[in-house]
């Protein structure tokens, strides 16, 4: 418990990281085209306490997959992490792109990218963590 625990904080960690350079790098100028387009639809970004919700959520989860998957090198963590956050954000970009007109497919795309990158790092972080609680 206490090494899911250990790597879940690590994990949301890296996540929090990620999440104050993407917004600024990328993630700002898209939410702003989207508020200025559909302004009663688009909010601007979660508030904190949404954000911080999700962020523990996901970390909790990504620590519960990569201990059930076994991941016990760095090298399958950034494999299993790129495939679980590539995975999660394709599918939910494509359900954005068939129901709404929020997004376009190039922010799709490019997102679901930035998130595989973002998920092979945390899936390192993580087996990192769970090696040395070992």
């Amino acid at each position: 418990m206490k090494k899911l625990l250990l790597t879940a904080l690590a994990v949301g960690v890296t996540n929090m990281a990620f999440f104050a350079l993407g917004g600024p790098l990328y993630y700002n100028a898209a939410v702003e085209a989207q508020k200025s387009s559909f302004p009663d639809a688009v909010k601007g970004y979660p508030e904190a306490s949404f954000a911080l919700i999700m962020i523990v959520a996901l970390s909790v989860l990504f620590a519960l997959a990569l201990e059930h998957f076994k991941a016990d090198s760095i090298r399958k963590g950034i494999q299993y992490g790129a495939s679980i956050m590539g995975g999660l954000f394709l599918v939910m970009n494509m359900q954005m792109l068939g129901m709404y007109n929020l997004i376009d497919l190039n922010f799709a795309i490019t997102d679901t990218i930035i998130s595989a990158v973002m998920g092979g790092i945390m899936g390192a972080v993580a087996v990192s963590v769970m090696r040395r609680m070992a």
